[in-house]
């Protein structure tokens, strides 16, 4: 599947061909002016998260979305009152996307950040950790896992299953990169990301105390952002599976951070 289109990761070929290797049938839907719709049966019912992706500076059109056979939608599409004409209506409250643009340099990203951020990764450059990157490797990494099912616990938040993360890893293996922070021999924080090209989305991360303590999640940004930048990516995604507690979706994750725009969480038409 081709589009013109960046793709957000739950409408991208490389999601749908891990939701394929875990046994759940993927639906293409086609509709005119838009991506190919990947969608799934949830309970029954033919249900899509982040889409349908509208392309060419195309509009929304009610009369296609309210013939797709789609009775559930996650959106990102601006115009709440075309779902609406559709015969959707709003079910779960609207959540956030942030989105981080990495076609500028580091250093610049760095300048435009605000005082507080740019201070928090200042400091973590001070303290002697050292930071390795590595494809995920389910016998290398289970420890991760490990203590994203901790933090899970502790915190009262449901992500998405981590067979998820090895499928993924199965069928696009260079697209899984997990950064480490290592203070002596010992890992105090870490990041796992999904790509999915030009996007790479920030899927699982953890961090310990001691990694809090010196801002290692900052730092360990950088050369991140360094490589995405050199390797064309547009934009970083922070996963609602690994940060909002408690309201992760079973088979879409649903895209939550810190700014941007609100989305049409959620819809249901009406028969």
């Amino acid at each position: 599947m081709t589009s013109a289109a960046p793709l957000p990761l739950q409408q991208h070929a490389y999601f749908g061909n891990a939701l394929g290797l875990l046994g759940r049938q993927v639906h293409v839907l086609a509709l005119p002016s838009a991506a190919p719709v990947l969608a799934v049966r949830q309970f029954g019912q033919l249900m899509t998260s982040r889409g349908p992706i509208w392309q060419g500076g195309a509009a929304p059109s009610a009369d296609m979305l309210r013939t797709s056979g789609l009775r559930v939608v996650n959106t990102d599409a601006p115009d709440a009152s075309t779902l609406t004409q559709a015969g959707y209506r709003m079910i779960i409250t609207p959540a956030y996307v942030a989105e981080l643009d990495l076609s500028r340099p580091p250093n610049v990203r760095i300048n435009h950040a605000k005082a507080k951020w740019r201070n928090i990764w200042r400091r973590s450059q001070d303290t002697p950790v050292v930071i390795k990157e590595a494809c995920f490797d389910p016998a290398n990494h289970q420890w991760l896992l490990d203590a994203d099912n901790r933090q899970q616990r502790q915190k009262r938040f449901r992500g998405l299953p981590h067979a998820l993360i090895s499928a993924y890893a199965a069928c696009h293996p260079q697209d899984v990169p997990v950064f480490v922070a290592f203070e002596d021999d010992t890992p105090i924080a870490a990041m796992l990301f999904l790509l999915h090209r030009p996007i790479a989305t920030y899927h699982l991360g953890w961090t310990s105390a001691r990694g809090r303590q010196v801002g290692h999640q900052d730092q360990k940004e950088n050369p991140l952002h360094r490589r995405l930048h050199a390797a064309g990516r547009r934009h970083g995604r922070d996963g609602l599976d690994c940060r909002v507690r408690g309201t992760a979706e079973r088979d879409f994750p649903a895209p939550s951070g810190r700014c941007s725009a609100p989305r049409f969480q959620g819809g249901g038409r009406q028969h």
